[in-house]
């Protein structure tokens, strides 16, 4: 995890939650952003979360932003 600010984070994966290189099906990437999504939500009420990097997409590892807002 690469701690951006106290406002945020970036969370870094070197290998596909979802299987190898996200050929289970790329489109899992965007189950993954819901669940961040509403983890945050519950925890700080307030969360934007953006996918940045996908494996699926050829990237090399997946990126996730969460940010909180104020």
């Amino acid at each position: 995890m690469e701690v951006t600010n106290e406002m945020g984070c970036v969370l870094r994966n070197n290998r596909c939650p979802w299987g190898e290189y996200g050929k289970i099906n790329p489109a899992l990437c965007m189950i993954t952003k819901a669940i961040f999504a509403r983890i945050g939500i519950r925890i700080y009420k307030n969360v934007s979360v953006y996918i940045n990097e996908t494996i699926a997409g050829g990237n090399g590892s997946c990126r996730i932003k969460l940010c909180l807002g104020r």
